[in-house]
């Protein structure tokens, strides 16, 4: 047998299939997801804070999906993980979510100043 034809026959057979497409739903929620790194007393009870904002996608059109970090002056950090998801994602973590837990004001810089900045200063804490 000449496994050549083989091959041929074989790739022209897997042309004549369909495949249907694959639909992507759109991701138009922003998820902010909570931790704090470098504080082991209270890492796992800050390990499932999330918040989520509906529709960021076009009410924020320049918000970078990454991560941000915030240093404090005790040596300890808060990390949020920004990333758009689909809406039916976004309720499940919301449901587990334990809240912001008081670091609303993160967000609020990341949205307004696209980094992290302490209220009242103009100071980027890297």
């Amino acid at each position: 047998m000449n496994y050549g034809e083989y091959d041929k026959e074989m790739k022209e057979w897997l042309a004549t299939l369909h495949t249907p497409p694959v639909v992507e739903v759109e991701k138009t929620e922003i998820l902010f997801e909570l931790s704090l790194p470098n504080n082991s007393s209270v890492r796992d009870i800050y390990a499932r804070t999330v918040k989520g904002i509906a529709r960021g996608k076009n009410k924020y059109p320049n918000l970078e999906e990454k991560g941000y970090y915030y240093k404090f002056s005790n040596g300890y950090g808060a990390h949020i993980n920004v990333r758009y998801v689909q809406k039916n994602e976004a309720k499940d973590k919301m449901k587990k979510s334990k809240g912001f837990c008081g670091y609303d004001w993160m967000i609020d810089s990341i949205l307004t100043k696209g980094k992290i900045i302490a209220t009242g200063t103009d100071e980027q804490n890297d």
